[in-house]
């Protein structure tokens, strides 16, 4: 027998499960498996604390507690929150397949539908994905590392580089006082000169108008040697790379709905316009929407799982091959958990029934997958900033 081993924790209550998914799992060739089992979530919890396991398959329905809890107090867990999970039930509903997903299972399958490939593939698919996430964070924090280092030099270098612009500008100034002090100390010894001949024939009307003349032609030659002196610029104050700018929460958002029912794209409508902030544009196929989405700035998509030009994760994956980053919702009536999962292992943010389609949890979805989207697109500055300064330091090295 070849291939990987891997001992594996069932937390079910069901005898008949259990012994289900070790029949299943003996007849795999490419992998062995040692199964070690448990009937609550107390149980299975004590045996992840004591024992090492490689993944663990959890049942929804527990004595106990329900899956989606156990899955909680995994994650709250920080010893046992990188262990990878299957999420197994009985019950087909997508919305218990989403909260999930959302709660750190790794893969979801149904008991009715599960075969021994499914079973291995699953497992095998949750512990190689966790040993790259691992292997992915790992590097993460590395990088992490070198951007604060990198943020760090970068403060000193800006600052040296204001200075460095201040001293320049008080240079620039010094320059043209002195550049200009012959040129108003003319007209200024004219201007003082005319104003005490000015005092002193005050009494003559003929002095008097000379002097004024030449008093009002000193002035004005002062005043172009001022309206030069204004044409220096201030410098404008600019953000450099790295440093946080603020979001601002009230910002229109535009939106993108990829439907081809009118009925569902009305009823969308009438949700949307109870926000002022949401600006919806429509597009009935794939072709469209891609047309759409080169001439307008988009936020975020809403799309229809099932179109008759293909369905949503074909559009994902054609977002994907076009480098297209926007947020992706995929709004479906077929309510169905595979659907879920997949569309959110293909790159959708969320997932939402029509059937449960509202203005509350619609415009929650939306603001979460924003936020994600913009968390996102933090971390992807950081690292250009981190290539930018690694360049740098190959390049001067």
């Amino acid at each position: 027998m070849g291939g990987s081993q891997y001992r594996l924790l069932i937390i079910d209550d069901s005898p008949e499960d259990r012994l289900l998914y070790q029949r299943l799992l003996k007849g795999v060739t490419h992998h062995r498996f040692e199964l070690v089992e448990a009937e609550t979530a107390t149980e299975g919890m004590d045996r992840l604390h004591t024992e090492k396991i490689d993944c663990v398959l959890v049942d929804y329905n527990l004595p106990d507690m329900d899956g989606i809890e156990l899955l909680a107090e995994l994650r709250a867990d920080q010893a046992l929150a990188g262990i990878p999970i299957v999420f197994l039930t009985g019950q087909g509903n997508e919305t218990i397949a989403v909260n999930a997903m959302k709660s750190g299972a790794t893969d979801y399958l149904v008991k009715s539908l599960i075969t021994q490939d499914l079973l291995s593939r699953a497992i095998t698919y949750a512990i190689e994905k966790k040993i790259s996430e691992k292997a992915l964070q790992k590097k993460t924090d590395e990088l992490q590392q070198s951007v604060e280092e990198l943020e760090k030099a970068n403060r000193q270098i800006i600052e040296q580089q204001k200075a460095l612009v201040e001293e320049e500008r008080l240079k620039v100034l010094l320059q043209l006082a002195g550049a200009t002090a012959h040129e108003l100390n003319q007209p200024l010894m004219v201007l003082l000169g005319n104003i005490q001949l000015l005092e002193m024939d005050k009494d003559n009307p003929d002095k008097v108008s000379k002097y004024v003349k030449k008093i009002e032609s000193a002035g004005q030659r002062i005043a172009d040697i001022v309206k030069k002196i204004q044409t220096i610029r201030h410098h404008e104050v600019k953000q450099y790379p790295g440093e946080t700018s603020i979001l601002k929460i009230d910002q229109n958002v535009t939106l993108l709905s990829i439907e081809d029912a009118d009925e569902d794209y009305n009823n969308l409508t009438n949700i949307l316009n109870t926000f002022e902030r949401f600006r919806l544009l429509r597009a009935r196929s794939f072709d469209e929407a891609f047309r759409l989405i080169q001439q307008e700035p988009i936020d975020l998509i809403l799309l229809d799982y099932q179109l008759p030009c293909g369905t949503g994760i074909e559009f994902l994956i054609e977002m994907d091959s076009r480098n297209m980053d926007i947020p992706v919702v995929v709004i479906t009536g077929q309510g169905d958990e595979i659907i879920a999962s997949r569309a959110i292992q293909a790159g959708a943010y969320d997932y939402l029934p029509k059937s449960k389609l509202s203005a509350t949890p619609l415009s929650r979805i939306i603001s979460n997958s924003l936020e994600k989207f913009r968390l996102k697109q933090e971390v992807k500055q950081y690292r250009k900033i981190f290539n930018r300064g690694d360049r740098i330091s190959r390049e001067n090295s």
